[in-house]
């Protein structure tokens, strides 16, 4: 399929301009199933179509039957998700999630339980401090995107990394040994004799586990041999948030991060955000899409005026809300009328 650099897409689609401009990814399921989503730039409003096959010929002709059923002036162009380390790994963290969360066959974890997944190269979440960490990394032979997973870590008064596994987990296996994971910690009956040495790191410094006894043990479970692992990079600064100005892929671009503090921001705070965006980025700030959260569950309400839209607080829904909140949790509410709070 013929496709350009997205370096080379014009600033009304960089910039989210106008409607029209779309971004595609393909999703696979545990059965060998796939959907294609697409996501209008501007609106981010999404489109979901089931693929017969991951094959380039089968996904073009869904998407192609799809797209035709949107207007002319819908229809710009397309960008296509060259399945980066990021995209990877959200996807995984939602099946992980839906995996474990209120799982019964979970529930009974000898003791609380940290997973990271992340396809950032800055290691922002910190995975070698959390039970299981999975960090994406592309393989030099192949090209293909991957997780290297160390296991173990954690802090409190018996600080320990997390041990790096000698394997390379393909995306598609990633949710399998998380599964694996997990079971050799819940079926660890040697972490239940002591609650204050339940965490998957004391089968490392208080159990003589080595890397090549745990990687057995998931192999095990799993019913195949991971494929031997591939260098990572690790970020070399203690501090990896990403505050401050930081070049983008796109030649000219630039991020801005800022620290919340004690993350609260004011009206004035983010009508700033609000201007600013508008003036050097895309048409409305990022932060805008948890907005349609509220206006879905009622409490606010979007008119759109040109290219922005403007947000008004329903405020007898909200009265409504706070005051079921309220009635609902136990715990030092400081308003006891929530008309109150507004």
């Amino acid at each position: 399929m013929d496709a350009v650099s997205i370096r080379e897409r014009p600033a009304e689609v960089e910039d989210r301009a106008v409607p029209g401009h779309w971004e595609g990814d393909l999703l696979a399921g545990s059965a060998n199933t796939h959907i294609a989503t697409l996501v209008e730039r501007q609106t981010r409003y999404v489109l979901l179509t089931k693929v017969e096959g991951k094959d380039t010929a089968a996904v073009v002709d869904a998407l192609a039957a799809h797209v035709r059923t949107l207007p002319a002036q819908l229809r710009a162009s397309l960008t296509w998700d060259r399945l980066t380390p990021a995209a990877v790994a959200l996807v995984l963290v939602l099946e992980a999630t839906r995996m474990l969360n209120g799982n019964p066959t979970f529930y009974n974890l000898p003791r609380k339980y940290k997973i990271s997944i992340t396809g950032c190269r800055a290691w922002c979440s910190y995975p070698e401090i959390n039970d299981v960490g999975l960090t994406a990394v592309r393989h030099p032979a192949t090209g293909e995107i991957g997780f290297a997973v160390r296991v173990g870590g954690g802090l409190s008064t018996d600080p320990h990394l997390g041990v790096r596994l000698d394997a390379f987990v393909h995306w598609n296996e990633a949710t399998a040994v998380v599964r694996a994971i997990s079971e050799t910690f819940r079926d660890s009956d040697v972490l239940r004799q002591n609650r204050e040495k339940a965490r998957l790191k004391f089968l490392f410094l208080q159990h003589g586990w080595t890397e090549e006894r745990f990687r057995a043990a998931i192999e095990e479970r799993l019913g195949w041999t991971l494929e031997p692992g591939v260098p990572d990079d690790p970020p070399d600064d203690v501090y990896r948030d990403h505050v401050g100005i930081h070049a983008q892929k796109q030649p000219g671009y630039c991020y801005a991060g800022a620290a919340v503090v004690r993350g609260r921001l004011t009206v004035d705070q983010m009508r700033t955000v609000a201007d600013l965006a508008e003036r050097f980025g895309m048409s409305r700030p990022a932060v805008s899409r948890h907005l349609s959260v509220l206006e879905r569950a009622g409490l606010i309400a979007g008119e759109r005026q040109g290219q922005r839209v403007l947000y008004r607080l329903k405020r007898d829904a909200l009265l409504g809300a706070l005051g079921r909140f309220a009635s609902e949790v136990d715990g030092p509410l400081q308003y006891k009328n929530p008309r109150d709070a507004i």
